[in-house]
């Protein structure tokens, strides 16, 4: 059993040729201190750069509302959306969803589909990203026996303190 996200289904595929069809997915399983399974969504942040002359802020908005709209795309889809779907991954606009109704209804991905409306949207934050990756690699150091869990915590925990502490908060 392992817990991944729904855009390694290609990884999946390849390694495991024929014998994807043995794969099976669930939720998440709910802990001793849960009531409900809850999968973290993530979106996709696209910006203007706010110091940009006023012409090409107003083309970059133009540009990300077509890319977002939804007679970008194919069949009602974003072309964002498209996109999305084109590298494995779940698109956040509902109607990207609706539109790639049939692509979603694999097994492997209808188990992560069926879970959007308990996803709880990863907090953005800053330094959230730096302080993922410490918690991550801490993880892996007791996976692979180079840390034990008490000096992954303490580390991870000061590491964490400090990335906090650069951003300000």
């Amino acid at each position: 059993m392992i817990i991944m996200a729904n855009w390694w289904q290609s990884a999946l595929k390849q390694a495991m040729g024929d014998r994807y069809a043995d794969v099976g997915v669930a939720p998440v399983p709910v802990g001793p201190g849960g009531s409900a399974s809850a999968g973290v969504s993530y979106s996709w942040l696209t910006m203007v750069n706010g110091k940009a002359s006023s012409p090409k802020q107003d083309a970059a908005w133009k540009f990300l509302q077509f890319l977002n709209g939804p007679e970008s795309g194919k069949g009602g889809s974003s072309a964002m959306g498209d996109i999305l779907m084109s590298m494995g991954i779940l698109p956040s606009r509902t109607s990207d969803l609706t539109a790639h109704k049939t692509d979603l209804s694999d097994p492997f991905i209808a188990a992560y589909v069926a879970e959007l409306p308990n996803a709880k949207p990863f907090p953005t934050v800053l330094g959230g990203e730096a302080m993922s990756q410490a918690v991550q690699k801490h993880i892996e150091n007791v996976v692979f026996g180079k840390e034990t869990a008490q000096q992954a915590m303490t580390a991870a925990q000061k590491e964490v303190t400090d990335i906090l502490e650069k951003a300000g908060a």
